[in-house]
């Protein structure tokens, strides 16, 4: 709806570490958004998401609890290029450690952190677009934590209420993993 998004996602993952492939649901979450300013070429606003521990803690594909996510998001588009920028607070609903085994998908995670995120996209014709961005974590609170940073080069094609795209992924700092590949589809209603 004009100013108001909501979604949801639900990963299914094939990790391959050690020589053994595994497969399995990741955690499902929820969000919702909200633009705040909404002009020609800006729009920023809030959002807030949540995720539930649908994915096994034990094997790396979820985190193994409830983790609240309120943020602000920033975009600008001029033509064919597209700059957007968030930055939020991931907190852990009960504290602990996280068990994620020898080789999760998102390591370290933080119980407590901001977060924040940067990109850009360039449309590059007939509904096909391509860009980059870089994401990260920082501690804080009285839990221990690990800073984190992740960089992301992405091909994406949409057409109607269907968006496709690839996103070729590498840890910088903090050794969340060493490479990955994610494809993801959005269908928008």
């Amino acid at each position: 709806m004009e100013r108001y998004s909501a979604g949801a996602s639900w990963a299914y993952y094939r990790m391959r570490r050690n020589g053994a492939e595994d497969y399995g649901v990741g955690d499902l979450v929820a969000h919702g958004q909200v633009a705040i300013v909404s002009e020609h070429d800006v729009q920023a606003g809030a959002m807030f998401a949540v995720s539930v521990p649908t994915g096994s803690d034990e094997a790396g594909f979820g985190m193994g609890h409830t983790m609240l996510m309120p943020a602000a998001y920033a975009g600008w588009r001029r033509g064919p290029i597209a700059l957007a920028g968030s930055f939020g607070y991931s907190r852990a609903l009960f504290s602990g450690g996280h068990v994620h085994g020898m080789a999760p998908l998102v390591e370290p995670m933080n119980m407590s952190e901001l977060t924040w995120s940067g990109g850009g996209e360039v449309t590059v014709g007939n509904g096909a677009r391509t860009g980059a961005r870089v994401s990260g974590g920082i501690p804080v609170g009285s839990m221990p934590g690990t800073n984190r940073v992740v960089g992301a080069l992405r091909i994406a094609w949409g057409e109607g209420r269907v968006d496709t795209a690839f996103e070729f992924q590498a840890g910088l700092a903090g050794d969340p993993f060493n490479i990955r590949g994610v494809v993801s589809t959005a269908l928008r209603f």
